[in-house]
């Protein structure tokens, strides 16, 4: 009687550990299969997330050339154009025995006006203070430029501690802001800019606020205004963007750059 109890003692802890082992194997099956799931959907935002960053860098790039093109065939071409029936003019001119101050005048002045556009398109392409003096020279003259406008008052209060940056970051950096400042231009309906930074440890934390309306709810209207561009720019330099708006009372964006000492 006791072999016959103990036996079946025997054979119930035998099913208990059998059905914990079950239990252990389905709850580790249940949590790999979450696991694999979430890691699955992890990579696939970010293979999204790589591709929305180059389609915006192909969109930035192809409107950037579209606009040059622009330039160069409406504006410095009309001009060229201009200089090249003024030497007609002067062949004629000459020819006729009159005198060419005036066709010469005529080609003087529009290739002034071709060299002046050319030097405003290539600055606006590569900015040289930036290289020649660094980026706090060039968001200084770039500032100036905007501030003679009379669209917006820009106030720039940034500090030279930034430690090391490559021309590269410089230029996203740059560009930026330049692409801030343009969005406030165009829709934010403000009169007053201020842009600032300060370092902490091993990070530049960069406030661009306007005076302006505020950013939309509707987040489609928010990446038509230059959003994706400014995201791309983010990403490039490992920033961590913070956005902070309220519709009538204009909008704060607050960069966190990674530099080293």
């Amino acid at each position: 009687m006791e072999a016959a109890n103990l036996m079946y003692l025997v054979i119930i802890g035998i099913g208990i550990f059998l059905l914990l082992i079950v239990s252990i194997l389905l709850i580790f099956n249940t949590s790999r299969k979450r696991v694999l799931s979430e890691i699955s959907e992890r990579q696939q935002q970010e293979l999204e997330f790589q591709q929305n960053l180059l389609k915006n860098n192909v969109e930035t790039q192809e409107r950037e050339r579209s606009r040059i093109s622009k330039e160069l065939h409406d504006d410095i071409g009309s001009t060229l154009n201009v200089v090249n029936l003024s030497c007609n003019m002067l062949e004629a001119t000459i020819a006729n025995g009159n005198d060419p101050e005036i066709p010469l005048n005529q080609i003087r002045t529009s290739l002034n006006e071709s060299i002046v556009r050319i030097r405003e398109l290539a600055h606006v392409l590569y900015p040289p203070v930036l290289e020649k003096f660094g980026l706090q020279s060039a968001l200084q003259s770039l500032v100036l430029s905007i501030n003679r406008t009379g669209q917006v008052k820009i106030n720039l209060e940034v500090g030279k501690d930034w430690g090391q940056m490559t021309l590269n970051e410089e230029l996203n950096i740059y560009r930026l802001l330049q692409e801030l400042i343009n969005n406030t231009i165009k829709h934010a309906q403000a009169s007053t800019i201020y842009i600032s930074s300060n370092v902490e440890h091993d990070t530049i934390q960069m406030i661009y606020k306007d005076d302006g309306i505020g950013l939309p709810e509707d987040i489609s209207l928010k990446e038509g205004m230059g959003m994706g561009n400014i995201r791309t720019r983010t990403t490039l330099l490992n920033a961590d963007l913070e956005i902070k708006t309220e519709l009538k009372k204009g909008v704060e964006f607050i960069i966190s750059i990674p530099v080293k000492k």
